[in-house]
Order: C-alpha cells, then structure tokens, then sequence
C-alpha cells in the first residue's frame, strides 16, 4: 500500500505554464499593446492638427467677417446729407465729425477709412494696418483701430489698435513681399528648409486689391507712411471694389510631417456710399 502511494504520488505534476509558455504571452501583448497605443496616438496627433486648423479658420474668418462689415459701412453718413451744394468740390466738408469721407487712403497693406460702422450714430475713423516683427519679417500682425472722428482732417485722426489677427504670412505682391522667418527641419540629420522657401506660394500676395467701377485694377503704395500717405489718398478717389486675402500660418505644426497648417480666406466688398 506505501510503494502503490509512493508511486502515484511521484507521477502527479501541478497544473501551470512553464517559463517559455509566459514568455510568448508577454511578447504578443507587447506587440497588441504596442499597436493600440500607436494608433492612439496617431489619433492625437491627427486630432491636434485638426483643431489647429479649426481653430485659425475661426479666428481668420471672423477678422475678415469684421473687415468686410466695416467696409459696407464706410462713406455713411455721407456729406449728401448735411452739405448738398458742396458735393465734390469741398473736401473740407469731410473735417466734419459727423461727416464720414469713406476711404481716407488705401495701400497694399494698410486701409483707413470712415463710417458708422456699429449703427450708433457716430462716425468712426478705421484702420486696418499690418505689422511686420521687429525684423521686418512675417508671420505678420493685423491690426485694428477704431476711435470716434473728431473735428479735422480725416488723414490726422488718432490710432488705437484694440483688435489684431496674428500668424498672416501674405503682405505685398510679388518680390515685395516680406519675409517669412524661421526654418523647418524634417528629421534628424536632414539640413532645415527655410520657412520662406517652404511657403513661398503663399507670401506674395497683397491684403488689399483695389478695382475702380470699370473693374480695373487701380494702383496702390505698399503702405501709408511717409510721402505714400499722399499717393494712397490719390488713389482712394478711385477705389469702388475691395478685394481682401488673408493667407495663415498655424504656429503648430504637424507632429506627423512637420508642415504648419495653411489657411487662406478671401472676401471682396462693393463700396456702395462712395
């Protein structure tokens, strides 16, 4: 009776898996986790672009939406309705602070006009400018002023930038255009591409387009400083049809190729108190 339990006792083995058996199991979870947090994060990254170009889409669209309605506002209230015998002969009339010329003077870069542009009643002088950085390179800034007229020419009215759009690399047409800083490298042990290089097709394009009732074409300055403040009036005069571009740059980029998300937005507006 002991041999016979010796015996059954020595041919029992306990259930399990051996050493090599676990190691197999660790090796395919790896490889089946491995896989689900890549596809995880695959799905981040794509995410994150997408909500950049959301998020620079809203915020271009509702600068120019802002444009635009300020625009459809200049020229009113008009001097036809305080000064009828002045009509077109007396430019001094515009000194009037209810009194709102339209387009004051017009660049490639820069706007100033005049109209009640909220309804309230009050004429406002408007100024849209765009800012280089301090090296004179893009992405660049828009900016917005807008201050009620006071009594005096419209070319004197006060500036106060309160509202601006960043990350615009469009600015003057053509070889003017400025630069757009910065570099951008692909990978490791691969030479930087410049940021100017890189996206090139689209910096050379002006902000502001300006057509006369004919439809054409009407030259510009590239900004209103100095001596061009003067040649921007001139051709404010024959200015009916305002064409607008905004080209953006997202500051992120894409974690998957390395480009920065682009954005362009148009909007063209008939001046219809002018």
């Amino acid at each position: 009776m002991r041999q016979a339990a010796n015996t059954n006792t020595a041919n029992h083995k306990e259930p399990g898996f051996s050493l090599l058996e676990l190691m197999v199991v660790v090796a395919i979870l790896s490889i089946v986790m491995g896989a689900i947090f890549t596809t995880i994060n695959d799905g981040i990254k794509k995410y994150r672009v997408e909500e950049a170009r959301l998020n620079i889409t809203q915020q271009s669209r509702e600068f120019l939406d802002q444009i635009v309605r300020d625009l459809h506002s200049a020229g009113y209230p008009s001097v036809k309705m305080y000064t009828p015998a002045a009509i077109g002969v007396v430019p001094a009339a515009y000194n009037n602070q209810y009194v709102a010329q339209g387009l004051v003077a017009v660049s490639s870069s820069n706007i100033m006009f005049e109209g009640d542009v909220d309804g309230s009643g009050v004429v406002q002088s408007i100024r849209y400018t765009l800012n280089a950085d301090a090296n004179g390179n893009c992405p660049c800034t828009m900016l917005r002023s807008a201050v009620p007229k006071v009594a005096g020419a419209p070319t004197a009215q006060a500036t106060n930038y309160n509202t601006q759009l960043q990350n615009v690399i469009n600015s003057l047409p053509g070889g003017a255009a400025y630069p757009i800083a910065g570099t951008t490298v692909f990978g490791s042990g691969q030479a930087p591409v410049a940021n100017d290089a890189l996206y090139a097709t689209y910096k050379g394009v002006a902000v502001f387009t300006f057509f006369d009732n004919a439809g054409n074409t009407v030259a510009v300055p590239a900004d209103l400083v100095g001596a061009n403040l003067a040649a921007g009036q001139a051709a404010a005069a024959n200015v009916r049809i305002v064409s607008i571009a905004l080209n953006m740059l997202s500051p992120d980029q894409d974690l998957q190729t390395k480009i920065r998300m682009s954005v362009s937005m148009r909007g063209m507006v008939k001046l219809n108190n002018l």
